[in-house]
């Protein structure tokens, strides 16, 4: 999902040194803070990870294992395996994202909230998505018959 690249692209910058959206005093803040800034990058990292998974909710190889998965390539991929992480990120995007919102302006700059105000969005999407995966993937109802 797009909404997650400018969330990445700020932790990313901030970890290589460029203030982007924050003062530079806060940056200078966060470098002195040791492991701040590589924990900013393992979320840009987990975000755009969680963006390009969040495609294969609607992509063929969500519904079946990439041939470069060893041990599963060619198999089916179990409801649960998409479902589950998936409708557990929709529901910690969202409140996370009205959060941010909440928030408003921070003396730091836009960097340190805006950004993750564009999980409102991509936790609504996820969740539709995800609905959207279940009811295509289910197949027929043992007792009614119908898909």
């Amino acid at each position: 999902m797009l909404s997650s690249i400018p969330y990445d692209v700020t932790r990313v910058a901030w970890f290589f040194g460029y203030p982007m959206g924050i003062t530079d005093a806060f940056l200078e803040d966060m470098q002195s803070t040791p492991g701040m800034l590589g924990i900013g990058l393992g979320l840009a990292i987990a975000s755009t990870v969680g963006g390009v998974l969040t495609h294969g909710l609607i992509a063929r190889w969500g519904e079946v294992w990439p041939r470069w998965v060893p041990f599963k390539a060619g198999r089916p991929v179990a409801l649960a395996t998409a479902i589950v992480p998936a409708l557990l990120v929709a529901v910690v995007l969202i409140p996370g994202g009205l959060q941010m919102i909440r928030g408003g302006d921070q003396p730091f700059g836009w960097g340190t909230n805006y950004p993750a105000m564009l999980w409102v969005p991509w936790g609504v999407a996820l969740g539709i998505a995800t609905l959207g995966y279940y009811l295509r993937r289910r197949g027929t109802c043992g007792h009614c018959a119908r898909g």
